[in-house]
């Protein structure tokens, strides 16, 4: 396993090193917190979006999914003329 010593007053050598080596080596040692509280809170903005959005008042159009499927073709198509 690649271990990355880091320490923030000293430069790091990253020659032997890839960028996506030495992101996963922060986020895996140093950065877990960081990553853990930006994922709880993307995950409470979209709890928060979908109650917001689910409001069960009068006078809403809803899509009625049945009965979109149970039409015929003679009933979804109009002539115009």
């Amino acid at each position: 396993m690649l271990f990355i010593s880091y320490n923030p007053f000293t430069p790091l050598n990253v020659d032997n090193y890839t960028n996506l080596a030495i992101i996963g080596n922060y986020l895996f040692t140093l950065g877990w917190f960081p990553f853990i509280m930006s994922s709880f809170i993307l995950f409470v903005a979209m709890c928060g979006a979908i109650l917001l959005t689910l409001s069960h008042s009068q006078g809403i159009r809803r899509q009625e999914i049945a009965n979109q499927n149970s039409r015929s073709v003679t009933s979804a198509i109009r002539l115009i003329r």
